[in-house]
């Protein structure tokens, strides 16, 4: 994607405070459910999440009844690849708290892409 300036894809334009801010260029995904009465646990542990190098922003949404939805932001799919065992290793941490989706996913539903539109 081309703006019509010499700054590379993924850097937005300056704001009001004429800082830049740097775009994510990839995402990943990942739908979990906790068990009954899992949920604090569940979030006691992700609120100790240290976000690895490369990872701009982590979210957690509650999407429905002991359903959860996370996205992070990461510099490239390269960062997020290297991370990989820092979030496995906290999915391990989380794991007993999750019910199982379904025999084909496990506990965890995960899908990442890089980001194709972007709105600041």
């Amino acid at each position: 994607m081309h703006s019509g300036t010499d700054k590379p894809a993924g850097i937005c334009q300056p704001h009001s405070s004429q800082r830049l801010y740097v775009a994510a260029r990839f995402l990943n995904n990942v739908r979990v459910r906790c068990k009954p009465g899992c949920e604090d646990s569940f979030i006691a542990v992700t609120e100790q999440w240290v976000n690895p190098d490369g990872m701009f922003d982590a979210y957690w949404a509650k999407t429905g009844q002991r359903s959860y939805c996370f996205v992070g932001l990461w510099e490239s799919e390269e960062k997020l690849v290297a991370a990989r065992p820092l979030m496995i290793e906290h999915l391990n941490a989380v794991r007993d708290f999750l019910e199982e989706l379904s025999t084909d996913l496990g506990v965890t539903d995960p899908v990442s892409g890089p980001v194709v539109t972007h709105k600041p």
